[in-house]
């Protein structure tokens, strides 16, 4: 139910009695809009319990929300690498990425995804190269804010000689 403005006059005006029945519309009014409010509170729920880093109010939550989400998926990195170290724009932004790695001859990628965090995490994945059929490849590797190192890789595949090359990295959460 909607609330009706009712319009006043200023005194001498008598058009506009203050009765019993005016100042109970806006009694109404205003114990409407109360529990409106009530009503809206209780379905919004409490906004500590958000699980986002802004807690002031709903759209805050959601915008951070939507803004985390712009970044799954994001390719961090593009190029080709075997040993050593790279830095990885943004890859201290997310706990999980995907590395696509494959031969240096050959354009198709083994799909390798790895958890990272402050300690070395395993890498691994497989998939088929050339005329080598399935192969796998394994890298453990350090993260330290930016900077991926490889530590060492394993491969293998009809003759287990062919280099793998990191070919892209993306950011997945």
């Amino acid at each position: 139910m909607s609330y009706s403005k009712q319009v006043w006059e200023d005194l001498p005006s008598l058009n506009t009695p203050i009765t019993a029945d005016r100042l109970n519309h806006m009694e109404d009014g205003i114990k409407g809009g109360n529990d409106l409010a009530d009503n809206l509170n209780t379905s919004i729920g409490d906004l500590t319990k958000l699980e986002t880093t802004d807690k002031t109010n709903v759209v805050s939550a959601i915008n951070e929300n939507v803004n985390n989400l712009s970044k799954f998926g994001k390719l961090l990195w593009e190029g080709s690498f075997n040993s050593g170290s790279i830095t990885v724009p943004n890859l201290s932004d997310y706990s999980v990425i995907i590395v696509l790695v494959g031969a240096a001859s050959n354009t198709q990628f083994l799909l390798c995804t790895a958890c990272i965090g402050t300690l070395s995490r395993g890498l691994g994945g497989m998939g088929t190269y050339a005329s080598y059929g399935i192969s796998t490849v394994a890298y453990r590797f350090n993260v330290n804010g930016n900077t991926l190192t490889i530590n060492s890789e394993d491969k293998g595949a009809t003759d287990g000689t062919q280099t793998i090359y990191t070919r892209r990295i993306y950011g997945l959460f």
